[in-house]
């Protein structure tokens, strides 16, 4: 029945409704909401400011980005703007996580999506954060763009798998737990009825949820009066079957019910100042909720703005002190926009919740008896965990030393369930020698060692280095022997000398000298010199005679004998 009411109650919203977003001025509380100014001041000069009182009395502060479509298409290096200004603010504002609250492009365009994961990236490992998509952003997208294991390990666990559109994590800030849920846009009654299931794990935490439409700019809860509320013709995604909720129906279906629940945060729906309100749960506490949208300032003040807000509190988160900056123009927007909340209220009907144990179970209850929550078995880290992960539970437990752990100054005996050092002692590593052995003769930690390699050997076909300490050989330092060619006998990197032999060619002769020629390496060997005086043959009657100069020599010649 529910359905079918609301499908003809979207259709008829669409066919007739026009939103009024003409109000008159007015800066007023009036249960429990804050409206503060409208459309017609808006962008005015005078509304900029560079000083400020300067928010001194806080311990912690959070940062939320409302909507940076605009931004993100018309500005995209101011995405880079924002972001930086959050980083390089952490540590002087303690700025201990930061909130998305959607529409993060404007055109769900790859290179949009692109640009703000390398600008929102650079928050990985140094600051938490969560986001959560839009109407304009596609869940396809969404997921394929930041569905990675640097953000995904940041959360405890997601609605659906292959999804991150809701998810939830826990986080401890000084002496506070909160628990941070992010629900998809227009989240239907399945998913509420998952976040009340994680709610109720976590009866000690303080919530804090953050969806992407939830509030109108009047201060009033989204609900089918308001033509902008999530639905399928305005939500990009274009999920099948999908049974949007309005503020209105958050509220009345999980918001209310839970009493540890103290802020709600959206945007959607556009307006140049922070608007909140505050309501009574159903257990007397207090809920803040907050709109924050800038896109329209993004959009139509030249260069864009970066707005950011800025939470800071306390250690009890009983008092909020919000700043609404920008972080281009390096201004503060809005004096009415730079306020205090006090989130300490608390009705008569609230339960007083009181974690409870025995030995196996624990469960939280308040003093009259009813609302048991958490009702759970103890939970532990490892078999030599003591404390309960949920409760002040602790349990007796035994160590089993009976394995080895090293550091680099020395060896201990640990627990092989928790790693634990018996005794907290440290022995020193054993080695054979002082200064060549790598590795502890006890646990194996291996250290690095420096030999000296200054003696020097070789053979007929390699040389190598060897330890001076342990005589160790060298194996990077071993080689064959080089030489410049065939002939040099003297390795170029050793002392060895090799036995050659040149390869001469045939005598020749250079004036008055003979001398042989090396063909490889071009020596010269000197076979005689010439003195001027040759040496002339001549045969007279058998007789051969050689002479040459003042000397000559007679040789009988004989026939040889026929056979």
């Amino acid at each position: 029945m529910r359905k079918i009411i609301y499908i003809l109650s979207t259709l008829f919203m669409c066919l007739i409704f026009k939103p009024n977003v003409t109000f008159e001025d007015v800066t007023d509380y009036n249960d429990g909401v804050k409206i503060t100014d409208t459309r017609k001041e808006k962008h005015e000069p005078e509304n900029w400011f560079k000083e400020k009182e300067e928010v001194t009395n806080y311990d912690y502060s959070f940062a939320f980005v409302g909507d940076t479509q605009q931004l993100s298409e018309k500005y995209p290096e101011h995405v880079y703007t924002l972001y930086d200004w959050i980083l390089n603010n952490k540590e002087s504002k303690n700025i201990e996580y930061v909130f998305g609250l959607g529409d993060i492009t404007e055109g769900d365009a790859d290179w949009e999506w692109d640009n703000n994961k390398n600008a929102i990236s650079k928050m990985n490992g140094v600051i938490p954060y969560s986001l959560i998509r839009g109407n304009h952003d596609t869940t396809t997208k969404f997921y394929r763009t930041f569905g990675n294991a640097e953000y995904m390990n940041q959360f405890t666990g997601f609605y659906k798998e292959n999804n991150i559109n809701s998810s939830y994590r826990t986080i401890n800030i000084g002496p506070l737990n909160f628990l941070m849920l992010t629900l998809d846009y227009g989240a239907d009654d399945a998913e509420l009825e998952w976040a009340a299931s994680i709610i109720e794990k976590y009866p000690n935490h303080k919530v804090i949820i953050t969806t992407h439409a939830y509030m109108y700019l009047d201060g009033k809860m989204l609900s089918s009066s308001h033509g902008i509320m999530p639905s399928y013709s305005n939500d990009d995604d274009k999920p099948s079957g999908k049974i949007y909720n309005s503020g209105e129906n958050m509220w009345d279906e999980l918001v209310s019910k839970y009493g540890n629940i103290v802020l709600v945060c959206s945007g959607h729906v556009d307006h140049d100042h922070v608007v909140y309100r505050q309501d009574e749960g159903l257990h007397g506490n207090i809920v803040t909720q907050m709109l924050i949208d800038p896109q329209t300032m993004d959009k139509e003040i030249d260069g864009g703005c970066g707005m950011i807000c800025m939470m800071y509190f306390d250690k009890d988160f009983t008092n909020l002190q919000i700043e609404w900056y920008s972080t281009v123009r390096d201004e503060f927007y809005g004096a009415s926009d730079q306020f205090s909340i006090d989130s300490s209220k608390r009705g008569e009907s609230a339960h007083n919740y009181d974690v409870s144990y025995n030995n196996t179970f624990h469960w939280a209850s308040c003093e009259c008896g009813k609302n048991m929550i958490n009702f759970g078995k103890h939970e532990f880290d490892g078999i030599c965990d003591d404390k309960c992960n949920s409760c002040d539970f602790t349990r007796e437990t035994t160590h089993t030393y009976d394995s080895t752990g090293y550091t680099e100054e020395g060896h201990y005996i640990k627990c092989s369930g928790c790693n634990n050092n018996l005794n907290d002692k440290i022995y020193p590593h054993v080695y054979d020698d002082e200064h060549c052995d790598s590795t502890c003769n006890v646990c194996g930690y291996k250290r690095k060692v420096t030999h000296d390699y200054s003696i020097h050997h070789y053979d007929s076909e390699y040389h190598y280095d060897e330890c001076s300490r342990c005589h160790k050989e060298n194996i990077i330092s071993k080689g064959t022997h080089t030489y410049d060619n065939d002939c040099d006998s003297t390795c170029n990197e050793c002392e060895y000398k090799r036995y050659v032999t040149h390869k001469y060619s045939l005598t020749k002769i250079d004036g008055k000298t003979h001398y042989k020629e090396c063909e490889v390496c071009g020596e010269k060997v000197i076979l005689n010199v010439n003195n001027g005086l040759w040496w002339i043959p001549v045969i007279v009657g058998g007789v051969l005679v050689i002479g040459g100069g003042t000397t000559f020599a007679v040789i009988k010649l004989k026939k040889k004998d026929k056979a």
